[in-house]
């Protein structure tokens, strides 16, 4: 990964982190179940664009960005440049 791409990652998550008001707090879906289930937590989901649900996914050593579709059955990885 380069320079421009870690930084557009990092600042696109501290972004996020700090328009984050809602906590997960609704119903676990089958595809954050997924990631529960490989040991990664989800540390905050929020409403992002379309319909989707953006949620925070923390591995331990490194949290990414996923966006869920609505039905809850698909992660997608996720970097919203604009709306």
């Amino acid at each position: 990964m380069d320079k421009v791409t870690k930084f557009l990652i990092a600042t696109a998550l501290a972004g996020l982190s700090a328009v984050a008001v809602a906590q997960n707090q609704g119903a676990v879906t089958p595809a954050e179940q997924r990631l529960l289930s490989k040991g990664v937590k989800v540390t905050q989901s929020f409403p992002s664009v379309s319909g989707l649900r953006a949620i925070i996914a923390d591995s331990g050593t490194e949290k990414r960005l996923f966006s869920i579709t609505p039905e809850g059955q698909s992660l997608i990885v996720a970097m919203v440049l604009e709306q």
